[in-house]
């Protein structure tokens, strides 16, 4: 049994950053995709000078608290005032419009007084107030520099950058092999003694969020023939095999027996992990395979935890941390034992402190308990018992006890 840090070593040069080649899709249809080559912006970011708030555009001259100005226009978003704006004028102007030729600053319409077609100036403010100066933002040619993932934020730079067709990078095809004769579809009433296959649903989502595409195959039964036929037909498919359940020590867990009828070579067999411990990797006709242990919550975060640093590294990503934040733990944790746990947990914010607290139960079959948790408690191995910390009002400090992760 080797140490998480360990397994992680191993996986991440388990796998070779492959070359799948790139496609264009319609900026739309690239969420979790992989930019493939860097973008040039093709224009700055507001295009043109632009107000930032309803108001009246002037010059700077004119800014004098209780000075009477002529109104001789309107500038509106899509419509600019075309003439040229003099002094003692005023044009107008509403957020998202064009700043008129002249202007050199706004007062905000709840700083006038309106008089017919004058306004008088109640509170001054500084040069270029409430102007968004051309390419504040960015500036034509801005690099967006390639591979990153395309998540919602990206996807809204790209679109203001003026692109729509995006190169994206082909997705490595991970295959998921559900095992076990208890497992049934979900389309078939429940027989006595059976579960439902639900695994492979979390399992897909996850990759796809990852860059990845899922090849999710039928449910293989507890037969080693069939598991040996599969395992081949999937190796062969696919960039990466991903295994639910027959990962243990059982007289029913055969995947490894199947793997090895391959000539499959183990790299490690078991994980010091909680939950997670018959976790194995190695290669089987050369495609690297993960066995994940059957129960939905062990399968769910070791997939979160192990595989996605080991899609990064078939993206050819660097070496990729998870999101990990330090905070106030609020609830008393015993001594932990020799094996890295990760706790389902929750975040929530009492009086501006960002604090976590475990959930009630951490049985590795509670698919409900993991539904309501946002976040991980990371615990070493055999680390120490933690104390609850109360935080006051008046405390200025805290004393951050515990690593939260993010899902």
């Amino acid at each position: 049994m080797i140490s998480s840090e360990e397994a992680l070593k191993i996986l991440r040069a388990l796998v070779t950053p492959i070359k799948l080649g790139n496609k264009h899709k319609k900026l739309g249809d690239t969420l979790n995709r992989i930019l493939a080559l860097s973008l040039t912006s093709h224009h700055n970011q507001p295009n043109f000078d632009m107000s930032a708030m309803d108001g009246y555009a002037l010059k700077f001259i004119d800014n004098i608290i209780g000075k009477k100005l002529k109104v001789i226009g309107e500038a509106i978003a899509g419509q600019r005032y075309k003439g040229d704006l003099g002094e003692g004028e005023a044009v107008r102007i509403f957020t998202g419009a064009q700043i008129p030729n002249g202007a050199e600053t706004i007062v905000i319409q709840e700083n006038t007084s309106i008089n017919g077609q004058y306004i008088s100036i109640n509170s001054s403010c500084l040069r270029e107030n409430y102007i968004r100066s051309k390419g504040k933002d960015f500036k034509k040619g801005f690099l967006l520099e390639a591979p990153i993932k395309i998540n919602p934020r990206c996807q809204l730079l790209i679109a203001a950058m003026g692109h729509l067709n995006i190169p994206v990078k082909k997705r490595p095809k991970v295959a998921i092999l559900s095992t076990g004769s208890e497992l049934s579809p979900i389309e078939k009433n429940l027989a006595p003694g059976k579960v439902i296959a639900s695994n492979s649903y979390s399992i897909a989502a996850l990759l796809k969020t990852f860059g990845a595409k899922p090849l999710v195959f039928p449910i293989i039964p507890d037969d080693t023939t069939q598991l040996k036929a599969t395992l081949e037909y999937a190796a062969g498919l696919s960039d990466l095999v991903i295994t639910i359940g027959g990962a243990s020590v059982g007289d029913y867990d055969l995947v490894k027996q199947a793997g090895f009828q391959l000539s499959m070579k183990l790299e490690f067999d078991r994980v010091a992990i909680r939950p997670g411990k018959p976790m194995f990797a190695g290669k089987i006709l050369g495609t690297p395979i993960i066995g994940l242990p059957g129960n939905p919550v062990s399968a769910y975060l070791c997939t979160y935890y192990f595989i996605k640093p080991t899609i990064n590294s078939l993206l050819g990503f660097s070496h990729h941390k998870t999101n990990r934040e330090t905070v106030v733990l609020d609830s008393y944790l015993p001594e932990n034992g020799a094996r890295t746990h990760l706790m389902r947990a929750k975040l929530s914010t009492s009086q501006g402190t960002l604090k976590i607290r475990p959930v009630s139960s951490q049985d590795s079959s509670l698919i409900q308990v993991l539904y309501q948790a946002n976040a991980l408690i990371l615990r070493p191995q055999n680390d120490t018992s933690k104390k609850t910390w109360r935080i006051s009002r008046n405390t200025s400090t805290v004393l951050k006890q515990q690593i939260g992760q993010y899902f």
